[in-house]
């Protein structure tokens, strides 16, 4: 999270700028447009009409009332809000394999102390199905222990999921014939958490100068729109 600190830092001194502009800049340059022939410029007039909207009595009652309806419906649809964003989520090129892989990190991790602790193989199942917080997961992950009950291998229950990478299944199946699955079901979740963490490494890699380029591209183009003003006042000015 430290390579989010910069993009937040240009973040903040955005806002701020943008503040100054706003209810400092802006106020001083509107009425030299308003007294000549020549129209406002739209980021102007639009940074203008923004900061009498704010600056207007009733702004403060109706923000904290759209913020308190805001968070009712929220509170009252929480449940399915948090499905619907964690199925967009799911659906994402990489955050979504990123989000099950975690996951069946944490299963694996579970299963094994469960298994190392002496819990029968299908209760430590069923508690590390229903220990997953994403739905999805945990609908293709319970129907392992009926598969384990029935006869199957552990391996080929994880393999029929087809959420586990076939090097998984393969260390499982390894671990099971030599009796030593808990450690190795250990082994297999620190392999799939240090994989998510790789990917969670490039992601951050990628968001760090792309949140960069995006502010810097909206500080500049707010500079040059100032800029742009200043000028016509200038211009006005010499008239």
């Amino acid at each position: 999270m430290d390579a989010l600190l910069y993009p937040a830092f240009l973040l903040v001194m955005m806002i701020i700028a943008l503040g100054v502009v706003t209810f400092v800049l802006v106020p001083a340059l509107e009425p030299i447009f308003q007294s000549s022939e020549r129209e406002t410029p739209l980021l102007i007039a639009v940074l203008s009409a923004v900061g009498k909207f704010i600056e207007n009595p009733a702004f403060p009652p109706v923000a904290v009332s759209v913020l308190t309806l805001t968070g009712i419906l929220f509170a009252w649809r929480a449940q399915e809000l948090s499905r619907l964003m964690m199925a967009t989520a799911l659906k994402m090129p990489i955050l979504g394999p990123l989000i099950i892989k975690m996951t069946l990190a944490r299963y694996l991790q579970t299963l094994a102390l469960l298994l190392e602790n002496a819990v029968a193989m299908p209760e430590a199942l069923a508690l590390a199905a229903d220990a997953c917080t994403i739905s999805i997961c945990r609908t293709k992950l319970s129907p392992i222990r009926e598969a384990v009950i029935s006869g199957r291998r552990l391996a080929e229950a994880l393999a029929e999921t087809k959420l586990f990478p076939p090097s998984i299944v393969s260390l499982t199946a390894v671990g099971d014939e030599v009796n030593k699955l808990p450690a190795v079901l250990a082994n297999g979740s620190n392999i799939l958490r240090s994989e998510a963490q790789r990917t969670l490494d490039r992601l951050l890699s990628l968001i760090t100068p792309a949140i960069t380029i995006l502010l810097g591209l909206l500080v500049g183009g707010l500079v040059i729109s100032v800029m742009t003003a200043l000028l016509s006042v200038n211009e006005l000015s010499a008239q």
